[in-house]
């Protein structure tokens, strides 16, 4: 008997505080499978969207070049990889914000319904140790943004590099298709193998990549296995089209909607407390007239008393909560970027159009409406730079906030 009150001690002690730290790490898994599947529903109107773009048929994709599919493949890669550590930055993100929510849950479980005991030390240890996990990671969270910010740069700059070698920008252009398929091999190893901060160098395009010099040349120069129109129209569809008509506004809509769920979590948690609280307020004017309320809970009302004063003391950090997610995610502030992005890229169309009219009636030499190609393109281009540029000081964080 003595033992097996050692051993219910013992678990009274450690169990709180092994429960609180599993919990805290099962959020994270929770919320990252939570996600994918919210968001697997989001997929059929993304398939909708695409379908309604009505690309023609005969429009080569850009992967379809041999120059360009070496870059394409890389990118896919690229943006898988930055899609994983996404989702890993933002489990650590929720795991980090939930600690002091859960301190402060077995702070008040202690307080309310066991102020002594065995099980009284459990619930103040757990809080000790979400409080001390919280420390940790807060102190030695140096830039927890930094890789997935790195691999997302990684995977726009090899996206923008498909788009180079299909308007022969820069390095690209070079009259023989051989060339230029070894100029992306290069160019692939050097990208993905910079450091963490070398590879921001290459954001800005004239200093990078040299693309000053295409316009400085003035020979005829054939470029062999290069299509100019269908090129143009590649780029119109599945550069243009694509980010500024599809993927910016779905971009755009999924923070909308994520916003609006989280104002629709606060207000109803912020309404839930108010009547919660009102509920408390009857309770403390019915035991004026009538017998307090006793310490510890004794029977059915005693311990809905204590629920109500447990959920009243809980939900107002659970709103405070749900307002870090909100700053986590900075749905407003991307919502806006990509918004105004897909705007300004959308511009570029009658420009680009205009070239196949000029191409089809012959009122330029090839080279010369090539060139406007390019310039259009290196114009678009910096565009994208610019979102990618403003994405990262919007996520960029140097260390985990209490807030977030």
């Amino acid at each position: 008997m003595q033992v097996l009150q050692i051993f219910l001690s013992t678990l009274a002690v450690i169990g709180p505080i092994v429960l609180a730290l599993c919990s805290t790490h099962f959020a994270s898994k929770l919320y990252v499978v939570a996600s994918d599947r919210f968001w697997s529903q989001w997929r059929p109107r993304e398939v909708e969207a695409e379908a309604a773009l009505m690309i023609p048929a005969d429009v080569r994709k850009p992967s379809s070049f041999a120059d360009v599919c070496l870059v394409d493949d890389a990118a896919k890669a690229a943006h898988k990889a930055a899609t994983l550590i996404q989702k890993s930055f933002r489990g650590d993100a929720v795991v980090t914000s939930v600690l002091p929510l859960a301190a402060i849950f077995c702070l008040l479980i202690q307080v309310v319904f066991f102020p002594q005991g065995y099980l009284s030390i459990g619930l103040v240890g757990a809080e000790l140790a979400c409080l001390f996990l919280l420390v940790c990671r807060v102190w030695s969270g140096h830039g927890p943004t930094s890789e997935w910010v790195r691999q997302r740069t990684v995977s726009e700059l090899l996206r923008r590099e498909q788009y180079m070698a299909l308007a022969a920008l820069g390095p690209y252009f070079t009259r023989l298709e051989n060339d230029r398929i070894e100029v992306a091999k290069v160019r692939l190893a050097s990208i993905p193998s910079d450091g963490p901060s070398d590879v921001f160098s290459h954001l800005e395009l004239s200093r990078a990549d040299g693309l000053s010099e295409v316009f400085s040349q003035q020979g005829r120069v054939e470029l062999e296995g290069y299509s100019l129109r269908e090129r143009i129209l590649s780029y119109i569809h599945y550069r243009i089209r694509k980010q500024g008509e599809l993927w910016m506004p779905l971009s755009s809509k999924r923070c909308e909607l994520e916003q609006h769920l989280l104002n629709s979590c606060v207000r109803f948690v912020v309404v839930l407390a108010l009547v919660v609280a009102a509920v408390h307020l009857g309770q403390q004017i019915f035991h004026l007239a009538g017998p307090p309320a006793p310490i510890v809970p004794q029977n059915q009302e005693g311990l809905f008393h204590h629920l109500v004063i447990l959920i009243g003391a809980f939900l107002p950090p659970l709103s405070a909560w749900l307002l870090s997610l909100q700053q986590l995610r900075n749905c407003v502030i991307l919502g806006r970027l990509y918004q105004g992005t897909a705007g300004r890229l959308v511009k570029y169309l009658e420009p680009l159009k205009q070239l196949l009219q000029d191409l089809d009636a012959s009122a330029q030499g090839e080279l010369t409406i090539l060139h406007r190609f390019q310039r259009l393109v290196m114009a678009a281009e910096t565009e994208l730079t610019h979102e990618l540029v403003a994405w990262q000081c919007i996520v960029h964080r140097d260390h985990f906030e209490l807030s977030a």
